[in-house]
């Protein structure tokens, strides 16, 4: 008969190897000569037994226990049965890997059915009561030791309960531990069965997701199919990796959807073991993160981001400036521009009317400017009274027509409806420049930014609007040959210094 695979692990967790049988057999002082006379006395006593296993059923039947698992009468005939093949077997007087196993596979039976111990051994102090009767007769010591029986097996059915309780104490205990641990780290548990895709989910696993574990069944279909679709192949990839012998450990983060709908950030970690037949087994925990991943992304956010306006920043700005080079290093990519944008004077409005009225002017400013710009364009506060507009997907003409119709929208967008007439009157009063410059390749952006930074543009477009007494706000283009002007106009500077 197979054994069940339960019932495997249990005699591999007792260690009774033949060594550990002799042990015990030889501390019952057992010998060749005892299993000797029971094989020799056995036939004897087969009317005893089979009259015993009916008084034995008899007697079990008046407690409510043993009577509760012996209804049915099939069932009661079949263990009848069953116990008399045992008693003729115990008398052959041998122990070997067969008998050893039978007797075992008896009280992991009778464990799984919830029959406790302490019937198992009255059955036992009857039987040897029984066969006292039938070997002594009336012999004077029959009833004494019949009597010393029942103080023996009284007093051992205390002890194994001592016994026991402990051991359960003990684990009632360590579970405690475990589960207030568990508590404290608010993870859910998880236990999978590779081949045979037999998935355990703890109840607070499940609760995260405001499901319960029969919603989830007992496969890793439940679980994969509310893994987040981007998440899904790196979660694979990441256990079979880890399956496969190629990390320590599983660790994970991904997005799982909840019951109602929305997804939430969680951590799986977990290491993989073999079972008793060489299986793989994936066990571990799983955290959710949601709270610190929106904390990350919060602090994303606000490192590209301009707090005052909610513009993006110059870190944004070299972002999208490096995505927009890789764009254009494609075949048909077509142009991207910079549109470089300052507020002259603004530096009088912050003098006369306060930075707070300063800050007003350029939240209406950006707010203005972004309402002029098409989808797919991007407004960044550069810094003070800069802005950068960054225009993608420009057709080969595009960058010519800025200029003209370009001036007046800008023009009109720095027109601001504000209550105040001194405030008014001071955005009449500064000038707005607008810069144009190509992006070609990164050389050229990098030169861009930097005269932006240094304001060589704005000296360079404002001197050129006084000398010709033009209008105070302009559009130019950023020449390539200006990085080479200027470092010679700076050269030449350093040798009169010098």
């Amino acid at each position: 008969m197979d054994m069940p695979e339960e019932l495997q692990a249990l005699l591999r967790n007792l260690c009774l190897d033949r060594q550990e049988i002799d042990t015990r057999l030889a501390f019952l002082d057992w010998n060749p000569a005892d299993a000797a006379r029971l094989q020799q006395a056995g036939g004897d006593f087969t009317a005893v037994h089979q009259q015993f296993v009916e008084q034995l059923y008899e007697h079990l039947g008046q407690f409510a226990t043993p009577a509760t698992l012996l209804q049915g009468t099939g069932v009661t005939e079949r263990l009848k049965h069953s116990q008399f093949d045992y008693y003729q077997r115990m008398w052959q007087g041998g122990h070997d890997a067969d008998y050893i196993h039978d007797r075992l596979r008896i009280g992991w039976v009778h464990d799984k059915v919830g029959l406790e111990l302490k019937w198992y051994l009255g059955g036992y102090r009857l039987y040897l009561h029984n066969l006292l009767q039938a070997m002594l007769g009336t012999h004077p010591a029959a009833d004494l030791c019949a009597s010393l029986l029942k103080a023996v097996f009284f007093d051992m059915t205390l002890t194994i309960d001592a016994y026991t309780a402990a051991q359960r104490l003990a684990l009632e205990s360590s579970d405690a531990r475990y589960a207030r641990a568990l508590r404290g780290a608010n993870d859910g548990l998880w236990d999978w069965h590779v081949e045979r895709d037999h998935l355990y989910l703890s109840e607070r696993w499940a609760s995260m997701l405001g499901l319960t574990r029969d919603q989830l069944g007992e496969g890793r279909a439940g679980w994969f199919a509310r893994v987040h679709p981007e998440d899904l192949p790196a979660l694979r990839l990441a256990i079979q990796q880890h399956l496969n012998g190629h990390s320590d450990s599983l660790r994970q983060q991904y997005r799982i959807r909840h019951r109602e709908g929305h997804y939430l950030w969680v951590l799986v970690r977990g290491v993989v073991s073999l079972d008793e037949r060489g299986g793989q087994r994936l066990a571990g925990s799983q955290s959710d993160i949601s709270r610190q991943k929106h904390s990350e992304q919060h602090l994303q956010q606000a490192a590209r981001h301009d707090p005052l306006t909610g513009l993006g920043n110059r870190l944004r700005l070299q972002e999208l400036l490096l995505q927009a080079q890789q764009r254009r290093a494609r075949p048909g990519a077509r142009e991207a521009a910079l549109l470089f944008i300052d507020l002259d004077r603004f530096k009088l409005i912050n003098d006369s009317l306060g930075h707070a009225v300063g800050d007003q002017v350029l939240v209406a400013v950006s707010q203005r400017l972004g309402r002029c710009l098409r989808p797919g364009d991007y407004l960044i506060r550069f810094g003070g009274d800069e802005f950068v507009v960054l225009l993608d997907d420009l057709a080969a003409g595009d960058l010519a027509a800025l200029a003209l119709p370009g001036s007046a929208r800008f023009r009109r967008t720095a027109a601001l409806q504000l209550s105040s007439p001194r405030l008014r009157n001071a955005m009449r009063q500064a000038p707005d420049m607008i810069m144009i410059g190509e992006i070609r390749d990164r050389e050229t952006m990098e030169h861009a930014i930097a005269y932006s930074e240094t304001g060589h543009f704005c000296v360079s477009t404002l001197h050129a609007a006084n000398s010709s007494q033009a209008l105070k706000r302009v559009i130019n283009f950023f020449p390539e040959d200006m990085h080479t002007q200027l470092r010679m106009d700076l050269s030449l500077n350093l040798q009169g210094i010098i």
